[in-house]
């Protein structure tokens, strides 16, 4: 099931995050952090952007979340997706659910462009995002040092939006929804998939959120 992450989510979502620190070049991070320092991210992350997980019979299986992969004013309209998986959970389509969902709520939020950095030695990861549309823009060789070894990094980049020359004045997504709860956000994104005709069996019906009329109906004054 997919759902929203929560403070209360953290740890176990540490306990997925950890092996991949100790043991993959799949991040660049020598240490696992701590678990206040996870949450800390945890709340930063989330100030701005949806934090989904995937859940089954109480068991975290992954998680999914985006971040900003620039500071800077003018890079407003770029998000960097990031997901793990427990080993058991790679390969059953739960990393695919949490992307078309991830990549859905971004796109609502008003995102255009997405970026990824993969480790080069990664290619399951590289076969992952090119299925996706993703294509490689940059390639930085033995940039990083990890385990006793240089490693390369591929940066990679997805458009939600074909065209985006012609825009003069696109919204700026964080001053679309920096308030609104993840809840919303994905309430959002059915509404518009409903509006086109199309649903996704990932992303929760609106029915299953408390309060969800009253959040269509203001949602659909928004729109």
């Amino acid at each position: 099931m997919l759902r929203i992450a929560a403070e209360e989510d953290v740890s176990a979502m540490l306990a997925i995050y950890r092996p991949y620190v100790l043991t993959s070049t799949a991040t660049f991070e020598y240490d696992p952090p701590s678990e206040e320092e996870f949450l800390r991210r945890y709340h930063d992350i989330t100030a701005q952007f949806p934090w989904l997980l995937w859940e089954e019979d109480g068991q975290i299986l992954g998680y999914a979340y985006a971040s900003l992969p620039f500071s800077r004013a003018a890079y407003a309209w770029c998000a960097e997706p990031t997901i793990y998986l427990k080993s058991q959970a790679r390969g059953k389509g739960i990393g695919k659910a949490l992307y078309d969902a991830l990549e859905a709520i971004l796109d609502a939020q008003g995102y255009y462009l997405l970026y990824s950095l993969v480790c080069g030695e990664n290619e399951n990861s590289m076969r992952f995002h090119e299925k996706r549309g993703y294509r490689t823009v940059a390639h930085f060789p033995a940039c990083g040092f990890k385990f006793g070894r240089w490693l390369d990094l591929n940066w990679m980049e997805k458009r939600l939006i074909d065209a985006i020359d012609g825009n003069a004045s696109p919204r700026n997504p964080r001053e679309v929804t920096p308030a609104r709860s993840a809840a919303e956000v994905i309430l959002l994104v059915e509404w518009r998939r409903k509006a086109r005709g199309t649903c996704s069996a990932s992303i929760p019906e609106p029915l299953s959120v408390p309060g969800q009329r009253e959040i269509l109906k203001n949602l659909h004054k928004e729109l």
